[in-house]
């Protein structure tokens, strides 16, 4: 990713001296933007009384894993119940594993519920997909909504012992 800033010259006057810069940028940029990973490169110009500085940079992913362990029943919230900020998400994957050996469910729903405010989530699935024993499954899930949680459906009364590992490209 890559994004220019055209900033007053007296804002980065005293950075510009410093030999700390690309720290000071980074700064700048954390601050501006939110956390990044790292700056891959940095180019600084005068131009017309003004610093121009154009800055590319990476940004990981977000990846959040959520497990259940002997779920018996339907609307099954994770160990740890999660709301995942995918707000600035441009694309959002889903995997859901259910090799893990004490899995005997053959017949399980992940369903996603998403909320537009963070506070109000769907009541039926905004997405969901299904998965059988010792089965591995990815989907997309459309960007849009603010936040998302999962849950998930055991549909025969057996166990299911699953892992749903999400990741949020922003």
């Amino acid at each position: 990713m890559g994004i220019t800033f055209t900033v007053a010259k007296k804002e980065f006057a005293d950075n510009l001296a410093d030999d700390t810069l690309a720290t000071n940028i980074e700064t700048w940029v954390n601050t501006t933007l939110g956390d990044i990973d790292s700056i891959l490169a940095v180019e600084i110009e005068h131009k017309n009384g003004f610093w121009v500085i154009t800055v590319v940079y990476i940004v990981q992913p977000t990846v959040t894993t959520l497990t259940w362990t002997n779920c018996t029943t339907t609307g099954v919230a994770p160990a740890t119940d999660t709301a995942i900020d995918v707000s600035r998400a441009k694309s959002i994957a889903i995997q859901a594993d259910s090799t893990v050996s004490a899995n005997t469910a053959t017949d399980i729903d992940v369903n996603v519920i998403a909320s537009l405010d963070g506070t109000t989530y769907d009541t039926v699935s905004y997405a969901e997909m299904n998965i059988g024993d010792a089965e591995i499954k990815t989907m997309l899930v459309s960007p849009g909504v603010k936040n998302i949680k999962l849950r998930l459906d055991e549909n025969a009364s057996l166990r299911a012992d699953v892992t749903v590992i999400v990741k949020v490209i922003e």
